[in-house]
């Protein structure tokens, strides 16, 4: 996801306590500097970049073992939040369904007298 922040992320990704021995890795990539209007030049700098979460069991030298294999562990935390949108939203559509079909029985009922 894209972000916009006053804080410029200063490594690709960081690691983040969780819970229940997991940890929380955070990428950060495509850093930009924003460009200040004129009448915002006495404001702080902004950056811009896109920022993906990973949650995975902790283990000993996770860090190196990120580091020496950074781009895939990218692409798998992209994909884990792609496949989480898509779960979200099939999720919805069923919780959403389910509330059409409740409405739609309502109306039977009312028009042709239900049980």
């Amino acid at each position: 996801m894209k972000v916009e922040s006053t804080v410029r992320p200063v490594k690709p990704f960081e690691i983040l306590d969780y819970e229940d021995n997991k940890v929380e890795v955070i990428f950060y990539g495509n850093v930009v500097e924003l460009p200040l209007d004129e009448d915002e030049l006495d404001e702080v700098k902004k950056y811009s970049y896109d920022l993906h979460r990973l949650i995975v069991r902790d283990r000993e030298n996770l860090e190196v073992t990120i580091q020496n294999s950074l781009y895939e562990w990218l692409q798998f935390a992209i994909a884990t939040e792609l496949e989480n949108i898509a779960e979200k939203t099939i999720s919805e559509r069923v919780a959403n369904t389910e509330i059409d079909v409740t409405t739609l029985e309502e109306t039977i009922n009312t028009i042709f007298g239900g049980a």
